[in-house]
């Protein structure tokens, strides 16, 4: 599941709760949510061994990690 989404179920969820509790509970969801961003780190094969360009295969690459970077996750460098 897309974490974009996963979030936007949880702020629904939020908005169901009485205002007396959303704010312990959204101080919670945002501590555990950076901090799970940043737990999570993909590491990419190298660009090399593709059968076409290496730098086609760096493209690809950064492709790649950009669309990664983009839903909050680290690449490794």
């Amino acid at each position: 599941m897309d974490t974009n989404k996963m979030r936007e179920q949880f702020e629904e969820f939020m908005r169901r709760k009485p205002k007396r509790m959303r704010g312990a509970y959204l101080r919670a969801f945002e501590a555990g949510w950076k901090s799970s961003r940043e737990a999570v780190v993909v590491e990419l094969p190298g660009a090399e061994g593709y059968g076409f360009s290496e730098d086609a295969a760096q493209a690809m690459r950064d492709e790649c990690a950009n669309a990664i970077e983009a839903q909050g996750l680290k690449v490794a460098p």
